[in-house]
């Protein structure tokens, strides 16, 4: 791959949106609705979600990159003639593109960028990931670290971690790495009996964003803290906590 065929792609990575795609049952004759499918590059295959309206004879559309954290970005130059459908990403360098055709209810063709080309499909069916888990798996992880947390079980509480798990305090200061330097802190955590609640959460794929209260015992009395917590997941289990 190019050097600007890369920068391409690292400058739709900054381009970090929440949101998703509006889901609906489409005709599968039609252009309309929402596609999904992958680029294939030589380096892995970069996955896509495409909506494509009609609107009073004009179209209207709009992209999502998971693994790029790029969602409902706008899509430009939609044309759809026939089975024939073209449409581009906008303000990205080297002009990326689309051009496909429509057969058996799958969309395929080329995607240029920078005078590149690949191949790409698009289908009805939704993306399943490698790696990537959605809000539900992820909120269960989560919630399954909470509760052994909660029950000072620390045996299933270590379970719930990467066994190259690192520990940060915001931004990037390393405070704890590895499992039994994990193992060691919450022994002594576990002393105080503490018990966690989640205030608030947001989800980003395989990003937890949690505000939490703990309660817990120093010196006879209860006390209690509120922080934020920010948890990367890698394998289905925690890989980093970064504490704000």
């Amino acid at each position: 791959m190019s050097k600007v065929f890369k920068k391409g792609f690292f400058v739709l990575a900054l381009l970090s949106l929440f949101g998703c795609s509006t889901t609906r049952a489409p005709d599968q004759n039609s252009m309309s609705g929402n596609w999904h499918g992958k680029i294939s590059l030589p380096e892995q295959a970069l996955y896509i979600s495409v909506e494509l309206q009609q609107n009073v004879g004009s179209w209207t559309g709009s992209i999502d990159i998971p693994q790029q954290r790029l969602a409902g970005f706008p899509l430009t130059e939609i044309s759809v003639d026939g089975a024939d459908v073209r449409f581009s990403i906008p303000g990205i360098p080297g002009d990326p593109g689309f051009e496909g055709r429509l057969v058996d209810g799958r969309i395929s063709g080329e995607y240029r960028q920078s005078g590149e080309s690949r191949e790409f499909y698009l289908g009805r069916e939704p993306l399943d990931i490698p790696g990537m888990l959605t809000a539900e798996q992820a909120a269960s992880v989560i919630d399954g670290h909470l509760a052994a947390f909660n029950a000072h079980d620390l045996d299933a509480f270590i379970e719930f971690f990467h066994p190259d798990i690192e520990v940060y305090n915001f931004p990037n200061q390393l405070d704890k790495s590895g499992l039994e330097s994990l193992r060691e802190s919450f022994v002594e955590t576990f002393k105080t009996q503490p018990n966690e609640k989640v205030v608030t959460r947001i989800i980003d794929r395989n990003h937890v964003i949690d505000q939490v209260e703990v309660t817990f015992q120093f010196n006879g009395h209860a006390m209690s803290d509120r922080s934020t917590v920010i948890y990367t997941l890698e394998d289905g289990l925690i890989r980093r906590m970064t504490f704000l």
